[in-house]
């Protein structure tokens, strides 16, 4: 996921996942985790221990505990940046990687006029999920797209969420990992 944000922001696309895996009984498990120093994971006080490589690495082991030789691996935003890091560290693991508002690093990610430094600004001052949820919004898509498109995708996950059962992901909030089987 983008900056800052936690592996809670993925619960409603790991719903809907598993409803519909559920739905043509077909096994499938999914993990969403917060990267280091956000949400439920630790907090190293060397800033260097923050890249986009060594967090790659903190996914490959994840994949190791879990016992997963392979993944298809989904990521958004800061998350790209990791994500292609695994792909090359590990190409024989990744089944597809689908990237999401992909951004460069470094330099790149600066905001280049005033409104997206106002946006990044709410992003990075958000309080509560909703608030970042919100801010992340306005800053990968045009108020057009907003308009039209945002409120489409609301008025769906209203209705998946009036005709799926509530999955609980995970004791701990701010991590999930799921799973349905053929077997259940």
């Amino acid at each position: 996921m983008g900056m800052g944000a936690t592996a809670t922001c993925w619960q409603p696309q790991i719903e809907f996942l598993l409803a519909q895996a559920s739905r043509v009984n077909q096994p499938l498990a999914v993990c969403a985790f917060d990267n280091r120093g956000v949400g439920g994971s630790s907090s190293p006080t060397n800033k260097h221990h923050y890249s986009s490589q060594i967090m790659a690495h903190d996914a490959l082991a994840l994949m190791d505990h879990l016992a997963w030789p392979s993944a298809h691996v989904v990521a958004f935003s800061m998350g790209t940046q990791i994500a292609t890091k695994l792909a090359a560290a590990a190409p024989g693991r990744i089944d597809s990687l689908t990237l999401i508002a992909a951004v460069g690093g470094k330099w790149h990610v600066l905001p280049r006029s005033v409104s997206a430094l106002w946006t990044t600004l709410r992003c990075l001052r958000a309080k509560t999920p909703e608030q970042r949820h919100a801010a992340m919004l306005r800053l990968h898509f045009t108020s057009k797209t907003l308009k039209t498109k945002v409120a489409i995708l609301h008025q769906n996950q209203q209705q998946q969420h009036q005709h799926h059962h509530h999955l609980q992901l995970s004791k701990q909030p701010s991590q999930s990992c799921s799973s349905t089987s053929s077997d259940t």
